[in-house]
């Protein structure tokens, strides 16, 4: 027995009420099994969405999906998507189904879903409407896809993505036919728009089994990504949640000891990734490649150039690519931590004076950026400490020259 919550059986039973089935479908069913929390809850119903928009007048709406079968009803500010059942056509275009059909069965509903975990519906007086065995692959932690698999990627490749999404995500496996399949037809994803294909490989690259993914499905994963095959991806699981630095750690892997920042931009652009991330991932990857710094000095400039959380994430690409020496590695988080515990200044707005204290002391507009400078620079050399009668005495020196 699933436990719907209030507003999604309200819209349920205002369905009923009306003379339409209605159940929660998908993932929501799907998570519920498991005992996890839904992140949606959608519901599919035998009403058009013109019935539907009827059955819920008094209510705002969203009907931006219509033609499709969904009408976003607003209840109490959140969004439930209602769909009327439907069949689907051929996918042309390997992306959309060129003609829906609505239908008054479940049972077509059910049978258009992409794998049998997610092709399950249930409402509290049927109980779980489960005619593909959805919830037994459930239990045997298994992927596998409604009908046949090589017709269900050919429809619509992104769903090879998604089969190995929900591997990475719950620790299952693809079934013989399913990952054979999407083996088959991983060539159809370089016809997916990238914007489709992101939120994918983010979520494939943050799961909690991301190495074993890459390990097994690289040979799919190279159509849309960094990733190659021939490479050992284990290491992931000790890497963070951050999509960046997990990226970056790919490069890592992926390039050889020649390999520049440049020569990997036409791998990071099949993602389509924000220039800002862009930039992380490329700093990230030529930082670690460059090795670890020996000294507070470097750590310090690092630091300044690069900011305290972008060196915290660097630290793991250290530990896991330093190279041998393990020595360094340790040293270097030493450095870092005593620095992090008992350093403030790391840029020359953090100085103890500023340019107006330049300028009284007889320093030119010209010559304050300079003066400035050099006084961090003397900081992070250890030869003055970060106070404000130190850095006047240097500072006027300076100016003397």
């Amino acid at each position: 027995m699933i436990a719907i919550p209030e507003k999604p059986l309200y819209l349920i039973n205002k369905l009923n009420a009306s003379g339409y089935k209605a159940y929660i479908v998908g993932g929501c069913v799907r998570d519920s099994i498991l005992g996890l929390e839904p992140k949606d809850w959608d519901i599919c119903t035998s009403a058009t969405p013109e019935e539907t928009a009827t059955v819920f007048d008094e209510f705002d709406k969203i009907d931006n999906g219509i033609k499709h079968g969904t009408v976003g009803v607003i209840f109490n500010g959140e969004v439930f998507e209602i769909t009327t059942f439907r069949s689907e056509g051929i996918y042309s275009d390997h992306r959309h189904p060129d003609n829906v059909r609505f239908e008054k069965n479940i049972e077509y509903d059910l049978a258009r879903r992409d794998f049998t975990i997610n092709a399950m519906a249930y409402n509290a007086e049927e109980g779980l409407v489960d005619i593909f065995d959805g919830r037994r692959d459930l239990m045997h932690g298994v992927i596998k896809c409604v009908g046949n698999p090589k017709a269900r990627f050919n429809e619509d490749a992104l769903r090879i993505l998604r089969a190995i999404r929900f591997a990475g995500r719950f620790g299952f496996i693809l079934s013989r036919d399913t990952k054979a399949a999407a083996f088959v037809y991983c060539g159809l994803l370089n016809e997916i728009p990238p914007e489709r294909i992101l939120p994918e490989f983010k979520e494939i690259l943050l799961s909690r089994q991301a190495g074993s993914i890459l390990n097994e499905y690289a040979g799919i994963l190279k159509h849309v990504s960094p990733v190659a095959e021939g490479r050992d991806y284990s290491f992931l699981n000790t890497i963070p949640h951050d999509f960046s630095l997990r990226l970056a750690a790919v490069l890592c892997r992926v390039a050889s000891c020649h390999t520049q920042p440049e020569d990997m931009r036409p791998d990071i652009k099949k993602l389509r990734l924000p220039s800002d991330v862009t930039k992380e991932v490329l700093s990230l990857f030529l930082n670690c490649r460059r090795g670890i710094p020996t000294s507070k000095y470097e750590i310090r400039k690092l630091i300044s150039s690069y900011g305290i959380k972008f060196v915290c994430k660097l630290k793991h690409l250290y530990q896991v690519f330093g190279g041998r020496n393990s020595n360094t590695y340790a040293l270097f988080e030493k450095d870092l931590t005593d620095i992090l515990r008992r350093e403030k200044c790391f840029n020359v707005s953090d100085l103890k004076v500023n340019g107006d204290d330049l300028i009284k002391l007889g320093a030119h507009s010209a010559q304050i950026g300079g003066i400035l400078n050099a006084l961090l620079e003397n900081i992070f050399c250890g030869n003055i400490e970060n106070d404000r009668d130190s850095e006047l005495a240097l500072a006027a020196s300076l100016i003397g020259e």
